[in-house]
């Protein structure tokens, strides 16, 4: 892979690009100012933005003049176009391991307001259980917490948990990855029942 040096103004977006932008750009240009441009920008043969648009917005607020870009010279013009949306679209795929992120946070110190990110209640809302000392042995995995609230008059279940001053059911729902969590997670809550995802 050879990088080149581009100026900006040789580079053009894609015009047809179907990812919104904008609340992304300011945080890019502050990765790019403490960090450096370490990741390139991928163009094509006219050089036109195949993958890095933000990168590329993110450039010019900085006023930076030029940018690192490796260029795609092998790919038909369909291949150019399926890998642009799958170079946005992959990553969705992944998901947080949140042990693992919690203890890494924890291992130093980093003020992430410039980057308009909060890891903390990405935790907090994954992992709202505190103590699982109470919790059955069972449940030794990830699992969703499912609270649903009696009816006012008793005789069916409803999940407007707002109006509801009734007691709280709980139903645990053992999941079996993460991804099945989230999902779980998404659905439930699109129903309208207050639902809490935990990590063990």
């Amino acid at each position: 892979m050879q990088i080149v040096y581009k100026p900006l103004s040789e580079i053009a977006p894609y015009e047809n690009n179907p990812r919104n932008l904008e609340n992304a750009v300011d945080a890019v240009a502050e990765s790019i100012r403490q960090f450096g441009f370490n990741q390139p920008i991928v163009l094509d043969q006219q050089n036109v933005v195949v993958c890095g648009h933000t990168r590329l917005q993110a450039a010019l607020k900085l006023g930076l003049k030029d940018a690192p870009c490796v260029m795609v010279e092998n790919l038909t013009p369909q291949q150019v176009k399926a890998y642009r949306l799958l170079d946005n679209k992959l990553h969705e795929k992944t998901t947080w391991n949140l042990e693992r992120l919690q203890t890494e946070l924890e291992r130093f110190n980093f003020d992430f307001e410039p980057f308009d990110v909060d890891f903390k209640s990405d935790l907090e809302r994954f992992n709202p259980c505190g103590s699982n000392d109470n919790l059955p042995s069972a449940f030794n995995e990830d699992f969703l917490e499912v609270q649903v609230k009696p009816h006012k008059d008793d005789e069916e279940l409803s999940v407007d948990v707002e109006k509801s001053t009734k007691a709280t059911f709980q139903l645990i729902v053992q999941c079996p990855d993460e991804v099945t969590q989230a999902q779980l997670y998404e659905e439930l809550r699109d129903q309208g029942y207050q639902v809490k995802i935990c990590n063990l």
